[in-house]
């Protein structure tokens, strides 16, 4: 349903860009948000309040992956379980790895 609700505001905004904010309580596949996004932000819990002041750009985002963002659902269904970060990493289309560590702006 999420991914649904992203390709309608994709529409819905035509020209206009569309920032996705993605709450990862597992990992998520990236692949099928990155198209579809002009800006990713991605969290683990935080408050509104803050993600609205880091879109807004009153504060930096921030933050390393705990774990790796899979390439595809292939990798996710090959995977073991219960093995950490055992699957490949996606790759977005300009070239970052979504490795565990990986994160880009404010401090590590």
């Amino acid at each position: 349903a999420d991914l649904d609700n992203l390709e309608a505001a994709r529409r819905a905004m035509g020209d206009k860009p569309v920032i996705a904010i993605v709450k990862l309580d597992t990992p998520v596949v990236m692949a099928e948000v990155e198209p579809i996004a002009d800006a990713l932000y991605v969290h683990y819990g935080v408050s509104d309040a803050a993600l609205l002041d880091i879109v807004t750009g009153q504060a930096t985002a921030g933050g390393r992956l705990p774990a790796s963002m899979p390439k595809d659902m292939v990798t996710v269904e090959a995977s073991c379980e219960d093995v950490f970060d055992d699957y490949e990493p996606y790759v977005d289309t300009v070239g970052n790895t979504y490795a565990t560590g990986f994160g880009l702006g404010g401090r590590p």
